[in-house]
């Protein structure tokens, strides 16, 4: 819920007062005690929602031309080419930067921030993202009205803001768990890139980027990227107060720690400050939650547990979506712990991100089919020498499958739908899919406006509670993984190197995922994985009993069954089905949408994914005072 929020009247005399939206704020959990500013009374107002203190988020020019608001962090303030003395905040440089007008400045910063200015005597405003818009700010514009805000739900506390869904914004988070570029899922409010600097003064609103997202030839071959990974791991963990958290942000550090690779690269490249561990799982004796606790072992590490039993996810269901504007289907497992942790902890650490940059988890790989079930391969898969959108729209790891997906679009809507999708795409990752390496275009799309990846789902929720550093999109760490070839992050090799040098023990510690080391090379482990699979159909080597079909053994609840057989996700699903020709906007089948939740319920099929899309967006409706669509 952390961010900025605003407004800017059209009139420079109007009075501007943010009231409604600080109020959208306090409304949802007012417990969490968020500290909400706002600043103006005349022309423009800003506000900041932060937890703890908010007056070194807040900043003014000293001759009151300029104010500045700014959520998150920037790691290297004393760094930034500005003139002057050095500013005393990371608001203060983001003021100066504009207010001296050099803002090429912005893209010699390292951080994780959105920032909001005004300026006065030319009644501008101005938004600034991150590189990676890792912080998402969304905008509504009519005319010199402007309204913006981190959260949509924040936006929507302002009246004038129409509450209609968007047709295109509706059609992609069902086909992709997301929404692409500018498109939000409500119509008018769009999403600012990454890098991105908008600004409304006297001429109509315009949006510029400060830096480009390129890659570039390797420098060396795979083990030298692996140290250079490895060092600039340990730099970027460092420079975000893994060692100091308690001194910079009020209270403890801790690392989000799960059985697997990426959180494990950065507890290693803490060194000799290791954090204190929080690993969620559905029952004691989970795998995830073993592994996790013989990772901190090797490094001393203190370990928390919350169990979370599946569920109870649905209790946190409501607020994750609210947390994630309803852009996408809500990370329940995550939002239902998180509270437990920031009880403890004041700077979560994350290994989020480093699976789909340096281990190229969303790249177009190549898969084995084995049963039911598509494994992937350490390997790309032939690509056209120039794919299109309708190339990259059937070959992303975004979402349900496209057949299954069409099946609830009514027949009259399905033709205009993915040709929608699909121009989209053409004109987003054009750069990408007409140069060298057209595969960049798959990480592309994530990497340069990460806040719109489904998964990031998780991080609102972790936002939600507490401060949170995200070492995968330091500039150091990107500027090591944008030196790696397609073929390179694909096959993960440079991560577990970098993981091997960081701590050897580590390397060779099991990973939850598969039971075996960490270390093994990709094309070991795929066989050792696809025998492992073997065995199980043959009745061989079956996996431990769990304590019911609605666990997993990982950190995640067995979704499938969880909905048919929690009594609160059963009612719940009831409830939908109620009222669900109301949820299509002339777009989707409600009748098709019902018989997938009886068949689901009964066994019959299994449309986890549709389902679990179709929840969030009955609370996001329900949440946010949904009343048409456009």
């Amino acid at each position: 819920m952390i961010g900025i929020f605003g407004l800017r009247r059209a009139d420079r005399d109007a009075p501007a007062d943010a009231a409604g939206m600080a109020g959208a704020v306090a409304e949802i959990d007012p417990e969490r005690r968020y500290t909400v500013a706002t600043v103006g009374d005349a022309g423009a107002a800003l506000g900041i929602v932060a937890h703890g203190a908010a007056a070194h988020r807040q900043a003014r020019s000293a001759d009151g031309n300029w104010t500045a608001v700014l959520a998150g962090d920037i790691w290297n303030i004393g760094e930034v080419p500005v003139a002057g003395p050095a500013p005393g905040s990371a608001a203060e440089l983001i003021l100066r930067i504009f207010e001296r007008g050099d803002e090429a400045a912005l893209a010699a910063i390292n951080g994780q921030y959105c920032a909001a200015l005004y300026d006065a005597s030319r009644h501008r405003l101005i938004l600034v993202t991150d590189r990676h818009a890792s912080f998402p700010v969304h905008v509504w514009a009519d005319g010199g009205e402007v309204r913006f805000a981190t959260q949509i739900h924040t936006l929507l506390g302002d009246g004038a803001v129409p509450r209609r869904a968007d047709s295109d914004g509706l059609a992609q988070i069902f086909s992709l768990f997301r929404t692409m570029g500018a498109t939000t899922n409500i119509a008018g409010v769009r999403a600012v890139g990454g890098a991105g600097i908008w600004q409304i003064g006297d001429k109509a609103p315009s949006e510029r980027s400060y830096w480009q997202l390129r890659w570039r030839a390797p420098q060396g071959n795979r083990r030298d990227a692996a140290v250079r990974l490895a060092e600039a791991l340990q730099s970027a963990v460092a420079r975000q107060g893994m060692a100091n958290g308690a001194k910079a942000n009020g209270g403890g550090a801790t690392l989000l720690l799960s059985g697997g690779v990426d959180s494990r690269l950065v507890l290693a490249a803490g060194g000799a400050h290791p954090p204190t561990c929080w690993t969620t799982a559905s029952f004691e004796g989970a795998r995830e939650l073993d592994v996790a606790r013989g990772v901190s072992g090797l490094f001393d590490a203190p370990h928390r547990t919350a169990l979370i039993a599946p569920g109870d996810t649905l209790d946190r269901h409501d607020d994750a979506v609210v947390e994630s504007s309803g852009l996408y289907p809500a990370s329940t497992p995550i939002a239902a712990f998180m509270p437990e942790v920031a009880r403890n902890a004041k700077l979560a650490f994350t290994g989020h991100g480093l699976d789909y940059t340096v281990r190229g988890m969303y790249l177009p790989y190549q898969r084995v089919q084995f049963g039911r079930s598509a494994m992937r391969l350490p390997r790309l898969m032939p690509l056209p020498a120039r794919p299109d959108g309708a190339f990259v729209l059937r070959n992303l790891r975004h979402g349900p499958a496209i057949d299954s997906v069409d099946r609830f679009i009514r027949p009259a809507a399905r033709r205009g739908w993915w040709a929608r999708i699909e121009a989209t795409l053409d004109t987003e990752l054009e750069p990408w899919l007409s140069s060298d390496c057209p595969a960049n275009a798959w990480d592309a799309l994530i990497v340069r406006a990460v806040c719109k990846h489904y998964t990031f789902t998780g991080m609102m929720a972790v936002r939600a509670c507490m401060d949170l550093a995200i070492p995968a999109f330091d500039n150091e760490v990107v500027e090591t993984y944008l030196s790696m070839p397609p073929a390179w992050r694909v096959e993960r090799r440079v991560a577990q190197m970098a993981l091997a040098r960081l701590s050897p023990e580590a390397a060779a510690y099991p990973n939850a995922n598969t039971g075996r080391r960490a270390d093994l090379r990709p094309w070991v482990e795929t066989a050792v994985v696809l025998a492992d699979a073997a065995k199980r159909r043959l009745g061989i080597g079956r996996m431990a009993r769990l304590p019911s079909a609605a666990h997993s053994h990982g950190s995640w609840q067995n979704t499938p069954a969880l909905y048919r057989e929690d009594p609160g996700y059963r009612q719940r699903f009831a409830e939908i089905r109620g009222r669900v020709d109301g949820l299509g906007f002339g777009q989707l089948d409600g009748d098709a949408l019902a018989g997938a939740i009886d068949s689901h319920l009964d066994g019959s099929a299994d449309h986890t994914k549709i389902l679990r899309a179709l929840l969030s967006h009955d609370a996001w409706m329900r949440h946010f005072g949904i009343e048409a669509h456009a």
